[in-house]
């Protein structure tokens, strides 16, 4: 059985958000994962500058020299292009073979093995914490994130952050019926990848907690994952992504602007913490 064929995804109607299930978004995962992309760091890190969207966005709101963390930075591609564009930045991760690597690879950057849901940092450390893809990946929900990065974050600072989330695409297939429903089952949550979330559930969260929503990116991104990921099983989206040649990355240039609207795969926004 192929490993497309484990992948799993229910509709959780009380919370109106997706189940992914796959495999458990354990440390022990991200470091088979990260191993598998580091012989391409180098090259990863050199796409970042290039292409990035992080730093730009970044110098939007903040001055060079201000503080920034990432909680869940992986392989530090984030990181690097942060620290290049003059922001003082520290990388978190409990992948703890993942850190070691980049560490031996780039010592020059601050890379620190420590949990998002419990960071070793002093109150108000921070002008700005950045959060790419992990508030998703807890199976209890990410309050414990949420309560850790108002609390390392200075007073006006700012938090970056984005997370997959139910796209026009996905709630019509929620409200068709067309994913089976989510009901708790020891051998799903065992397999839990992440969710995909209700954009207003995560605002709520944030604003509970003293943040402010102060900016969205005006189209969503990956439009091309978000089409591939709801397709029928054995599409040919999912032969083209595999890809990265002139034909693939032009099929996905043109979905990615044409449709992302409709069935981005995930949304950036920014919070001030008040």
């Amino acid at each position: 059985m192929s490993s497309e064929e484990h992948i799993l995804r229910y509709y959780d109607k009380k919370n109106n958000r997706l189940v992914h299930i796959e495999n458990s978004s354990t440390p022990h995962y991200w470091d088979s994962l990260w191993k598998k992309k580091r012989t391409n760091i180098d090259k990863m890190y050199y796409r970042e500058l290039k292409y990035g969207f992080v730093a730009p966005i970044t110098r939007k709101f903040l001055k060079r020299g201000s503080k920034i963390i990432e909680g869940g930075c992986g392989l530090g591609a984030k990181v690097y292009a942060l620290d290049y564009a003059g922001f003082v930045t520290i990388g978190v991760d409990y992948a703890k073979d993942t850190i070691r690597f980049v560490k031996m690879r780039y010592p020059n950057l601050q890379l620190i093995i420590a949990d998002v849901r419990k960071l070793p940092f002093k109150d108000e450390s921070f002008d700005g914490y950045w959060s790419l893809g992990v508030i998703e990946h807890f199976y209890d929900g990410f309050n414990e994130i949420v309560h850790e990065i108002y609390r390392v974050l200075k007073k006006d600072g700012y938090l970056f952050i984005t997370f997959p989330y139910m796209s026009p695409l996905r709630k019509i297939k929620s409200k068709l019926g067309l994913y089976p429903t989510w009901t708790e089952d020891v051998n799903l949550v065992s397999r839990f990848s992440y969710y995909i979330l209700d954009e207003r559930e995560v605002v709520s969260k944030f604003e509970e907690k003293e943040f402010r929503l102060i900016w969205k990116r005006p189209k969503p991104h990956s439009g091309f994952i978000g089409l591939k990921d709801e397709l029928w099983k054995h599409n040919p989206l999912q032969i083209i992504g595999k890809y990265d040649n002139f034909l693939s990355k032009g099929i996905k240039y043109i979905i990615n602007k044409l449709l992302s609207n409709f069935c981005g795969h995930a949304i950036l926004m920014v919070f001030k913490k008040l």
